[in-house]
């Protein structure tokens, strides 16, 4: 099972971890309820990555996420 907490621990300055492991569960959570899958780890770990972001490009991923989900 992927961690984000354990990923962003090796890949992340320590200040930032909790609110970027909360980004990337709401985004985990968000796309498995879009996509009705369980996401790879491959692409869990792609999106920790991408919650590392600053917070505009996280905001601005978050939400091209959402409008595609509800157009589908």
């Amino acid at each position: 099972m992927f961690d984000a907490r354990e990923y962003l621990l090796n890949h992340v300055a320590p200040i930032a971890i909790e609110e970027t492991a909360r980004q990337t569960e709401t985004l985990i959570h968000n796309l498995e309820q879009a996509t009705g899958r369980e996401l790879t780890e491959k692409e869990k770990r792609n999106l920790a990555w991408l919650s590392s972001m600053d917070d505009e490009t996280v905001g601005v991923f978050s939400g091209l996420f959402k409008e595609i989900a509800t157009k589908r």
